[in-house]
């Protein structure tokens, strides 16, 4: 299982590319941040911050507003989407908070809407005048007032938006609502495991993780609405799949030498397995054009030694092996994203934003 190119993480040779660090924003006592289109929204103890990063290297702040603190005392705040001249805010387990962004230097809290029998805290996805969330579908076109189109039983997972359909993967089945007439759910497809993890790749192509299986599957818009088009079996359980540019990453145990497989899906009937990375206790990957970031605990060999974490950047060479372009501390534990070739970084009261790229010559 482990024996197709096996390349140690501390071992691996120093890619051409380098890392430039090209801008700080200054923003205290934020732990959250989200993007939508040229906008980044971060998210403070105090409040939420609008910056345009229409131009990356020159983060340009627009407007800040205030947020109410979740009521048990926490500061789980996190951002929802926009939908018309709004955003809306999910405020820990109390409900949603519509702030008003017609004018963004000076966004307003427009109204909050509680949550009603665990079910509108959050959305995991807003499309026209939709709400979508685990626990139904929602008319938000009139935005004081949310109303349930379609409630389900019981919360459904990883609902993905394709077409003119919504898919619910819901334990070992797909199920589809129609975004036309939102009223009814139909199941279409039965996987042989229960599935979660459920990743789209680009375009119809998704990924689905079971407990050590791993489907490779396309999308359709009519029946069937699910193509297997490969399947990869382990003879050990799957830790978690993360997406990288052009196929995945498999993480595999043991725990604390995890081994990351790197699979290609350049042709998907047949993923080829490339290589394998040992690396220590692997916390998060993130993956921008032509490299991927790997959060791990860098000479840690158990849980008593966890000082900090360490972002690793790395990329497939030439030759079809992996090298590292950079690392750096990630004293905070709080990981990187990665979008187009920049890397976005919480430091210390700081979001540092770092560009990947061929030295200059």
């Amino acid at each position: 299982m482990y024996n197709i190119n096996m390349f140690k993480l501390e071992e691996l040779s120093k890619a051409p590319e380098v890392i430039e660090h090209i801008n700080t924003i200054d923003i205290n006592d934020f732990y959250s941040y989200a993007f939508h289109g040229d906008k980044m929204i971060v998210i403070s103890r105090s409040g939420a911050y609008f910056i345009d990063i229409s131009s990356p290297d020159r983060p340009n702040l627009l407007g800040f507003t205030g947020l109410r603190k979740e009521s048990i005392g926490q500061y789980s705040n996190g951002f929802i989407g926009f939908h018309d001249r709004y955003a809306l805010f999910s405020i820990g387990y109390d409900g949603i908070e519509v702030v008003d962004i017609s004018d963004l230097k000076k966004p307003t809290s427009y109204c909050f809407i509680p949550r009603e029998n665990s079910e509108i805290g959050s959305f995991d996805a807003i499309i026209n005048d939709l709400g979508i969330n685990r626990w139904g579908i929602y008319d938000i076109s009139d935005i004081n007032n949310f109303r349930p189109l379609l409630k389900f039983g019981d919360a459904l997972d990883w609902p993905k938006i394709f077409g003119d359909y919504i898919y619910y993967f819901h334990k070992d089945m797909v199920k589809i609502v129609a975004l036309n007439s939102p009223t009814e759910i139909h199941d279409v497809y039965r996987f042989n495991n229960e599935v979660h993890n459920v990743i789209n790749i680009n375009g119809d192509l998704f990924i689905a993780q079971s407990k050590n299986t791993i489907f490779v599957f396309r999308l359709k818009h009519a029946n069937p609405f699910v193509e297997i088009v490969s399947v990869l079996s382990y003879n050990t359980k799957v830790n978690r799949i993360s997406k990288i540019e052009g196929g995945f990453i498999v993480s595999l145990p043991p725990l604390f030498r995890e081994h990351l497989e790197l699979i290609s899906l350049a042709n998907p009937i047949k993923p080829d397995k490339l290589f394998t990375i040992e690396a220590w206790p692997v916390l998060g990957i993130s993956s921008g054009n032509n490299f991927f970031t790997c959060q791990n605990l860098k000479g840690k060999k158990s849980m008593e030694e966890m000082g900090k974490s360490v972002i690793s950047v790395l990329k497939v060479g030439s030759s079809g092996t992996p090298e590292l372009i950079a690392e750096f501390d990630d004293p905070q534990y709080s990981g990187c994203y990665c979008l187009g070739d920049l890397i976005y970084h919480r430091g210390e009261g700081v979001l540092n934003i770092y560009k990947v790229g061929l030295p200059q010559s």
